[in-house]
């Protein structure tokens, strides 16, 4: 699928060489399950230089979805300043993808521009029948959390046994810690709160 946001992205990097006005670089790469490509100028062409305009003529994309080959063009013919994109839609997710891209430069060997190949990513079959276990072992390793954890054991327990009222068992083990370490304080106010705690919380684990 192609993901809402943060989608992994593979990126090509070319220091353009070609003089705008006398000759042209032709820069090509390819990528796996691409739904978009992008033509960059990044900000930088160094960790300590800044990038120059780079002159795009066009981007050329050959793709093949379900063993069929396509193609699309998309005719930039501008100069693209520094930090700046352009993207080109595949209309789809490719199951692979090669692109061309022509492109000069006031300074030769002192730009860069970079093809981006923006990749969906794979997600879980909702007719899995495994997809809800799946999907909460997913949130548990996120998310390491106590109530996180108590949430998705609960959420299995009224699943498996409707009617039930599932213990929080890792909030409590979580507060019988805390109520240790108050006991261990050498404050006799903390010692009094951890005995409080230990009781309350001794009396929510139902068996």
């Amino acid at each position: 699928v192609a993901p809402d946001h943060d989608a992994p992205r593979d990126k090509h990097v070319h220091v353009v060489s070609a003089a705008n006005g006398t000759t042209t670089d032709n820069f090509e790469a390819s990528g796996e399950h691409p739904f978009e490509v992008k033509v960059v100028v990044p900000a930088k062409r160094s960790l300590l230089n800044k990038n120059n305009p780079v002159y795009v003529g066009s981007l050329h994309v050959t793709y093949t979805v379900g063993g069929r080959t396509r193609t699309k063009d998309l005719p930039v013919n501008a100069w693209m300043n520094a930090d700046t994109s352009t993207t080109l839609d595949i209309g789809g997710i490719a199951d692979h993808a090669e692109a061309a891209v022509t492109a000069s430069t006031r300074n030769p060997n002192e730009a860069v521009v970079e093809i981006h190949f923006i990749q969906a990513v794979a997600e879980d079959d909702p007719a899995n029948p495994a997809y809800d276990t799946i999907q909460s072992l997913a949130r548990v390793r996120r998310y390491t959390d106590a109530d996180t954890i108590d949430d998705e054991i609960a959420k299995t327990e009224r699943t498996v046994f409707p009617g039930t009222d599932p213990i929080p068992l890792a909030h409590l083990v979580r507060e019988l810690h805390r109520a240790n370490d108050m006991l261990r304080s050498n404050k006799e106010d903390e010692q009094k709160k951890g005995q409080k705690l230990l009781e309350e919380t001794l009396r929510r684990m139902r068996y």
